[in-house]
């Protein structure tokens, strides 16, 4: 009986022992194209996903130049205008360029996106304070006259902060 269980050793352990082989290299070989795979995608993620990051940066930046005072008086008044239509015309530009580029804050930072945000109601902020010291009725010029000067007055100058702040992530996340 010894040698019947001995004889049957013999054959089943070094089967065993080569099929337990087997199943560890195939089972690295599994591992390592699953890591392969993996590094595959993200490499061609990082592929689709980084002009989208970098056009991110740049619309955010265009969007923040797009809304100072001066950008939007020269943009927006027209001849006979009086400082009402252009109150009007300024905050209504400045949330439709915002909501117009709602979706990049996907691509940037929870801080820069602050710092976006703040700029934008700081500039609405700043037209609504200089319409309100002023007649309606007044001329238009006058009115991007008044937003300048307040927004002058203002210590941190939050847009060209932000984009100061945009800039400089932009150049940290593409290594520029």
């Amino acid at each position: 009986m010894q040698e019947q269980l001995l004889e049957i050793l013999k054959y089943t352990l070094p089967s065993f022992i080569v099929l337990l082989a087997v199943y560890l290299i195939i089972k690295q070989f599994v591992k390592e194209t699953i890591n392969r795979q993996k590094i595959e995608a993200f490499s061609e993620n990082q592929k689709l996903l980084t002009p989208l990051r970098l056009q991110a940066y740049e619309r955010v930046i265009l969007f923040l130049e797009r809304i100072t005072i001066e950008s939007l008086a020269i943009r927006l008044q027209k001849p006979g205008m009086n400082a009402r239509q252009l109150h009007m015309i300024m905050v209504d530009a400045v949330r439709k360029e915002f909501n117009h580029n709602l979706s990049q804050q996907f691509y940037i930072s929870e801080k820069s996106w602050n710092a976006v945000k703040n700029s934008k109601e700081q500039v609405i902020r700043t037209i609504n304070l200089a319409a309100a010291s002023m007649n309606p009725k007044s001329k238009a010029g006058d009115l991007s006259k008044r937003a300048m000067e307040i927004y002058s007055e203002i210590k941190s100058m939050p847009v060209e902060s932000s984009i100061v702040l945009v800039k400089k992530e932009g150049a940290r996340a593409f290594g520029i």
